[in-house]
């Protein structure tokens, strides 16, 4: 996840617009809580879902056990 990323619009080989990347409210399966005891590590099956608390420096909290996880403590799932 790149929140500063940028998305070019080409067409007959000329580029015809930029679009800037925004991250959604809630990332669903993509991230894993970090927290061994919430329930999606218990081994249920309960996919994670973050909230993006912060979304220039992309600060997500566990929707299930509200753990805060910033950019650095983040798993992929």
């Amino acid at each position: 996840i790149a929140p500063k990323a940028t998305v070019n619009i080409i067409k007959d080989y000329k580029l015809v617009e930029k679009r800037r990347v925004t991250l959604p409210n809630e990332i669903e399966r993509i991230f894993r809580c970090s927290n061994p005891d919430c329930i999606t590590n218990s081994g249920e099956d309960i996919e994670p879902i973050m909230d993006v608390v912060d979304k220039t420096g992309l600060v997500l909290r566990c929707r299930y056990c509200t753990i805060i996880l910033d950019v650095n403590e983040l798993k992929y799932y």
